[in-house]
């Protein structure tokens, strides 16, 4: 026990006990990761802790001070299985949900909008909550892909998840929160740019807030680990989400 010690776990599960050590049942990680499984070296730690002892000649709470040295996450990173991200990602389903109808409906037949508006309010809301889930997603832990799908495995490394996103949703993501309404404000909504030109330019500029409807494929991605659903009631949920949305984007542009 004092060499090398690995523990196995059930997929997005670690093992823990009331004194952060492992224990006989299973629960979820949490969020906020007061531990985490790995490989660890219990010499090396017991000698980091007590110098000149060995694991096995120590009492019952300096193991316990070991083991939990040993599983405390060397950084802080969010689990994307934890109780947190399953709540955020509702919010973030529900801020799509009213892009998808809102948005087109707000291109065709809304001009500027009021700064008192609730329409404006609630942009700047929705705005914000795409803002933070941005920033979380430098600290989100990633899924491994194999063969095109998601595995149970999760990717640890700070660095090596911040430059995935850097170099994939990360431009995407900054475009769509980009904020056109309030240029109609920061120009003082001047007569010249409240011509046909500029409301036709400013109705494309919100098209770009569609962007976000992206995100809806990373979020199914998540789902799908934790909501068990057959593959015949999963494609029939998109094929009537797809037909839903698109059919009220068809009315709105036609």
């Amino acid at each position: 026990m004092h060499g090398q010690a690995r523990q196995s776990r059930p997929p997005g599960s670690e093992r823990c006990g009331p004194a952060g050590i492992p224990s006989g049942c299973w629960r979820p990680c949490s969020c906020t990761g007061r531990i985490e499984i790995k490989d660890i070296d219990l010499r090396q730690h017991t000698e980091l802790l007590f110098p000149g002892s060995r694991f096995r000649d120590i009492g019952l709470m300096d193991r316990v001070a070991v083991f939990r040295s040993a599983l405390a996450p060397e950084n802080s990173l969010i689990d994307p299985n934890c109780a947190y991200m399953k709540f955020w990602d509702t919010v973030v389903g529900l801020c799509l949900v009213f892009i998808g109808f809102v948005t087109p409906y707000e291109v065709v037949f809304v001009g500027p909008l009021a700064f008192d508006s609730w329409l404006f309010i609630a942009n700047r809301v929705i705005d914000a909550i795409f803002v933070k889930d941005i920033v979380m997603q430098f600290f989100l832990k990633v899924r491994v892909i194999r063969g095109g799908k998601p595995t149970r495995s999760l990717l640890r490394d700070p660095k090596t998840i911040r430059w995935m996103y850097l170099t994939s949703w990360f431009p995407i993501d900054v475009v769509g929160v980009m904020q056109f309404d309030l240029l109609f404000f920061i120009t003082g909504g001047s007569r010249a740019l409240q011509g046909a030109k500029f409301l036709r330019m400013l109705r494309l500029l919100r098209l770009i807030k569609l962007l976000r409807f992206l995100r809806a494929s990373r979020l199914v991605n998540r789902w799908q680990t934790y909501v068990h659903v057959s593959h015949f009631t999963k494609n029939m949920l998109k094929f009537l989400v797809a037909l839903l949305v698109s059919s009220h984007w068809m009315a709105c542009f036609w």
